[in-house]
């Protein structure tokens, strides 16, 4: 009852998975076993343990049932399932998942997939930017020169700010002197509470930015898209300023807006910023007609989505320079994230970096 059990071996109360392994492999000399094939059958098990993948795989290679475990038996794969396969099945799951909302926000808004780039980032979205921009017919595939921390260089970028908001609903479609007095009544107040925000952090008046905002809908709708309020005081006939942009901001959302249907007011928000200063990325070294060679880390067998399997060499980003052309198949390696360029296609290395990965006919 105090172990986990699996074909060849045991692991005994008290010692780790690690532990047990490194017996188990120990005993079994003769046993070999390459850190990219146990990958697979840990993604099919859904385990992030590679130890756990690592046992899955030895158990499946000794021809015994998948690994038991204290209080249940792994389920995932049978005596005999091929875990390629498998693997194969759930990437393409995966990616006809990611299509489906590239299209809700492409496709169902009249935007055009046809016209723009796939800019595919995190550690692991690289290795599906190909696949997905077929899936959406993207013009082609732009992978930033840090993926893995795309999200945090973001968060670098991200001006500091504060946000004020009140519910003031009134119907913009017929205002009176009296509402536009309490809009601009209201909007001040705002305003004032956002500069004492950035005062008391210590941000100097001459980088205090103001946006002012109307959060509106059409009568009847139960949701509020933000319009911005042009500069200046609200007056009755700039009023009209805002309830365009309402519409032009419905349109840009929806693909279509109503522009003769009333627009009501929900709520004004301020918001009290301070721009940072924006990150720069250097320049690359030109290659200057030089080859990848020195780039190139070592070939290894590759399961591509069609299911071929091709000798693949990999390469180390870093040492990629300006205009350098790296032919698939290829696996572009660097420490936060993995770019995969599948057989018939190229990745050009831009000025800064980028990689633009494109069809090679």
């Amino acid at each position: 009852a105090g172990r986990w059990e699996f074909p060849g071996g045991k692991v005994e109360r008290g010692e780790t998975l690690r532990e047990a392994l490194a017996r188990e492999l120990h005993e079994e000399s003769d046993l070999r076993i390459e850190p990219g094939l146990f990958a697979p059958v840990g993604f099919v098990t859904g385990q992030s343990d590679p130890e756990i993948a690592l046992l899955l795989f030895h158990a499946r290679i000794e021809g015994g049932e998948p690994v038991a475990k204290e209080g249940g038996v792994w389920r995932w794969m049978k005596r005999g399932d091929d875990p390629i396969d498998a693997a194969l099945g759930i990437i393409k799951v995966i990616n006809s998942n990611m299509a489906l909302a590239i299209r809700s926000n492409s496709v169902a808004r009249g935007i055009d997939p046809r016209e723009y780039s796939l800019m595919p980032f995190g550690g692991a979205g690289p290795l599906h930017g190909v696949a997905l921009a077929e899936s959406v017919s993207a013009k082609n595939i732009i992978v930033p020169i840090a993926p893995g921390i795309t999200a945090a260089m973001g968060l670098l970028q991200t001006d500091m700010q504060y946000e004020h908001a009140r519910s003031l609903i009134t119907s913009l479609s017929k205002v009176t002197g009296d509402t536009v007095e309490r809009m601009n009544r209201v909007l001040e107040e705002l305003i004032s509470a956002c500069r004492r925000d950035l005062e008391q952090d210590g941000v100097p008046a001459a980088r205090h930015n103001f946006q002012r905002i109307a959060e509106c809908r059409y009568h009847g709708q139960g949701f509020e898209l933000r319009a911005d309020i042009p500069a200046g005081e609200i007056t009755q006939d700039n009023v009209s300023g805002i309830v365009a942009n309402f519409h032009a901001q419905h349109r840009l959302d929806y693909g279509y807006a109503f522009e003769d249907g009333e627009v009501e007011l929900i709520t004004i928000r301020a918001i009290g910023l301070e721009y940072v200063t924006p990150l720069k990325v250097t320049s690359l070294e030109q290659a200057a007609g030089g080859t990848i060679d020195d780039a190139f880390l070592y070939h290894q067998q590759t399961v591509f989505d069609d299911g071929q399997t091709l000798e693949t060499p990999r390469y180390d980003r870093e040492k990629l320079k300006f205009g350098h052309v790296v032919p698939g198949p290829a696996l572009v390696i660097q420490h936060n994230s993995t770019i995969l360029i599948p057989p018939g296609y190229i990745a050009q290395t831009g000025e800064f970096g980028n990689l633009t990965i494109e069809r090679s006919n």
